[in-house]
């Protein structure tokens, strides 16, 4: 899994478990949480990794334990991320919350979570408001993974695979549908943008929100210009295998290859396209 690696962030979990000293230090058993956005192929295949890599790595006195009460999913709804962020924030005992996706760090640190949040799969981190501009996570209890220069280097590949003139991205926008106070698709956006004028490219976007107040990727590949000459799809939470491969088939049928942030995670669920990206 490369730079997402799960053998990488039980490294992270291991440091951060390590500067949290007294409260876990003397314990034998670690109770390990594990809140995300909703459920995804890739979600899980994570989850089973890390508890694999727990199960190998651990030091015969030490257990790591995934704990029911510590466990949920959004359902790719934002209010009920909230409302979970909550809930777990009063479950006891709980050592260190692994937190998988959009939302899921940021409510539990409004819902007033103090333990320590290790942040997985978080992808903009400045335009999410996880890290300050020096890069330092923006809570004492909050450690992040990041894939510094990711999107930087996937429109590298796509410009040397394709002549581009105009680029379509789809983005999930984690805000909520009502306000523009988070800005993780914007600041994405932007990033392409600045990479698209230096490298001569135009780009454009689209999007909306469905009646959850989720991005709605449909939606957004119906309003965008079908004169573009390639289409950026950024992680595609909140579909299903069957939906992404027909998102993927209106674009086979207008022509328009794609090339995606998630790339072969996305053959490993089973979804098809006219450019695949190895690179993740």
């Amino acid at each position: 899994m490369s730079r997402y690696s799960a053998g990488r962030f039980l490294v992270v979990l291991f440091l951060l478990l390590a500067s949290v000293g007294g409260a876990i230090a003397d314990t034998t058993t670690i109770r390990v949480g594990y809140f995300e956005g909703g459920e995804d192929p890739i979600n899980f295949l994570l989850r089973e990794e890390i508890q694999r890599q727990m199960t190998n790595m651990t030091p015969p006195d030490t257990q790591f334990v995934f704990v029911p009460e510590g466990y949920r999913s959004a359902g790719w709804v934002r209010d009920s991320s909230r409302v979970m962020a909550a809930q777990l924030a009063a479950v006891p005992g709980i050592d260190v919350m692994v937190a998988v996706g959009p939302w899921v760090v940021q409510d539990l640190l409004t819902a007033g979570y103090s333990r320590p949040i290790l942040g997985v799969r978080q992808i903009d981190l400045l335009g999410a408001g996880l890290v300050d501009s020096t890069g330092t996570p923006v809570a004492r209890n909050l450690t992040v993974h990041e894939m510094p220069g990711k999107i930087e280097d996937d429109i590298a590949v796509l410009t040397r695979l394709l002549p581009v003139e105009k680029l379509g991205v789809l983005w999930f926008d984690a805000g909520d549908g009502k306000s523009d106070s988070e800005g993780e698709a914007k600041s994405v956006i932007a990033r392409v943008t600045r990479l698209g004028q230096q490298a001569g490219f135009e780009t454009v976007t689209a999007g909306g929100f469905n009646i959850h107040r989720t991005y709605a990727f449909f939606r957004g590949y119906n309003d965008l210009p079908k004169d573009i000459d390639a289409l950026y799809l950024g992680p595609t939470w909140g579909l299903t295998v069957t939906m992404i491969n027909e998102l993927l088939r209106l674009a086979m049928n207008d022509g328009i290859p794609v090339f995606t942030w998630e790339g072969k995670f996305l053959v490993t669920r089973g979804a098809f396209g006219k450019i695949g990206r190895a690179h993740v």
